[in-house]
């Protein structure tokens, strides 16, 4: 396992939206330094990096992408330690071989519909960065 702080536009997300109402909560308590990284897979076509897909934590990425900061990233790099911290469970990946696969065949091509490839594509869809514009204005 490796810790990192990945740039916004490196985060890989496998939803294309969030809620604003946990948007909203997570935003008033945010503190960068008590955060915890993120669970992620690197993410590797040709033996280049393309990215690191996030396995949860969407709502708690977006918070920190409009606070301006870097993703603090939990970079998997074993099975057993995937399996632990995926929440998807319906899918039941097994490997992070699988997870990758399904990124590929489904939830890329589909957030790829909505214009969402990454964490800052998210945040710009679905209007968080004109929320927290107004909650800035509100304080």
């Amino acid at each position: 396992m490796e810790i990192i702080a990945a740039k916004p536009e490196e985060v890989l997300v496998i939803q294309y939206s969030v809620r604003e109402d946990i948007v909203l909560s997570l935003y008033h308590k945010f503190d960068y330094g008590q955060f915890r990284p993120l669970p992620a897979v690197r993410y590797e076509k040709n033996g280049i990096l393309r990215g690191y897909i996030l396995t949860d934590g969407h709502h708690r990425a977006s918070v920190v992408c409009l606070n301006g900061f870097d993703i603090p990233l939990k970079i998997e790099d074993n099975d057993q330690r995937f399996r632990k911290n995926i929440r998807n469970p319906k899918h039941h990946f097994h490997t992070m071989e699988k997870f990758i696969a399904y990124y590929e065949s489904f939830w890329k091509p589909a957030n790829r519909l909505y214009g969402i490839l990454s964490i800052n594509d998210l945040v710009r869809i679905n209007g968080l960065e004109e929320l927290a514009i107004s909650l800035t204005k509100a304080n």
